[in-house]
């Protein structure tokens, strides 16, 4: 049975689990090109996307908040939220060659974000951080260049032997983890502010 890393402790307000395979699948890396050229044909990329979601979850929250007010966004809406950003987060995984299976239902998902609701949310708050997440936003862009010739290197490697080195599957695994946390802020599920690091802060506790 294939472990279950996890990417940050439970007590931390955004955590990961992901599922590596022992091998990774030459036909999967085979479909991930698939996505990448469906995705170039509908003028689209994995940034397009970052875009669109950097823009959609503030506003989003912002408007779920207001018709339910900061408790019951938590305690209504976040599971749902929490649901469909764990997809994101697992779609991102998959592309980036940290799992090696396409996210589908929930049941079936091989990447578990977990996520300790904190704070709370406003409307001002929650569109605020269109401005609050931008210095993640552009770490994580100079991060993503880097990310891609990782990916490079990955690809061959699993090409020719089902394998890459840990340090380069680490490397990614701490940019799936980032991108968990700034989404679960950016969308006011936790009010506590992310650290700047692959690697999760020791100092970084839930609020």
């Amino acid at each position: 049975m294939d472990p279950l890393l996890p990417s940050s402790t439970p007590s931390r307000p955004v955590s990961l689990e992901l599922q590596m395979p022992e091998r990774f699948d030459r036909i999967q890396l085979l479909l991930r090109v698939l996505i990448s050229i469906a995705f170039g044909m509908l003028h689209r990329s994995s940034a397009s996307l970052f875009g669109a979601l950097y823009f959609c979850l503030p506003v989003l929250a912002a408007v779920l908040i207001s018709r339910r007010q900061g408790v019951g966004f938590l305690t209504q809406d976040a599971p749902w939220l929490t649901s469909l950003l764990e997809w994101v987060v697992g779609f991102y995984a998959y592309m980036l060659c940290v799992t090696d299976r396409f996210p589908l239902g929930a049941q079936e998902r091989v990447v578990h974000l977990h996520v300790q609701t904190s704070g709370t949310p406003t409307v001002a708050g929650a569109l605020g951080r269109l401005v609050r997440s931008v210095p993640h936003a552009l770490v994580l862009m100079v991060l993503g260049v880097l990310s891609c010739l990782i990916w490079v290197v990955a690809a061959l490697a699993i090409l020719f032997t089902e394998h890459y080195p840990v340090s380069l599957h680490t490397f990614q695994r701490h940019l799936v983890g980032w991108i968990a946390r700034l989404f679960a802020f950016h969308a006011s599920l936790i009010g506590t502010y992310p650290p700047f690091a692959l690697a999760d802060d020791p100092q970084w506790s839930a609020a």
